[in-house]
């Protein structure tokens, strides 16, 4: 019986732990490969958004009023969150601020109420409205639901870090900027073209 030399057995082991270490790296570069994939902001195109629904949201009595003087917002946001009510039930709360740019005047409304009118700074722009408008938007609509309602045929998304926001994403398309949790949306705000002059 021929014996192995120890040397032959060293070569065999070199050549495991080759391997294993080989096999960790490439485990390694998967992995971070696949967390890169998730926090990289990428371009979705090609949409053919289907017809929108009728629409999203009913403005409120006291924004009707605002939007038949003045007319549709210039720019708006829309923050929808939740928060605790008297009674100690949780209450969702749609907070708003229409923009009316040229005519220098911006609106607050909480929950469709008119909670302020505040004069703001033109700077000399001309500014080209908006195309989207406040009822297109309602709390907890998915990504779907805000690309047929404003027919989106792109948009870049951002996935937000996880330790500052769990399930966030951020969404940005021509004159739109939208950010969704967990695929519900929670914030708008649609931007105006403008120029200097």
């Amino acid at each position: 019986m021929k014996r192995s030399s120890p040397l032959r057995a060293c070569a065999f082991a070199g050549c495991g732990l080759l391997l294993v270490i080989t096999y960790a790296a490439f485990l390694l570069v998967v992995a971070l490969g696949a967390r890169t994939l998730r926090t990289t902001p990428r371009v979705v195109s090609g949409i053919s958004p289907a017809a929108p629904a009728a629409g999203a949201y009913a403005l409120s009595p006291q924004q009707q009023a605002v939007a038949a003087e003045w007319g549709v917002p210039e720019s708006f946001s829309i923050l929808f969150y939740q928060e605790d009510l008297d009674d100690g039930s949780i209450g969702d709360v749609r907070y708003e601020t229409w923009s009316y740019i040229a005519q220098g005047q911006e609106f607050t409304f909480v929950n469709g109420e008119q909670i302020s009118t505040l004069p703001i700074e033109n700077l000399g722009v001309t500014v080209f409205p908006t195309p989207y408008r406040p009822e297109q938007f309602a709390s907890q609509m998915s990504l779907e639901d805000v690309v047929n309602a404003v027919q989106l045929s792109s948009f870049t998304v951002v996935p937000l870090e996880s330790s500052l926001l769990p399930g966030g994403e951020t969404y940005f398309a021509a004159e739109l900027t939208f950010g969704m949790i967990h695929g519900q949306l929670r914030y708008v705000e649609a931007l105006p073209l403008a120029e200097e002059g």
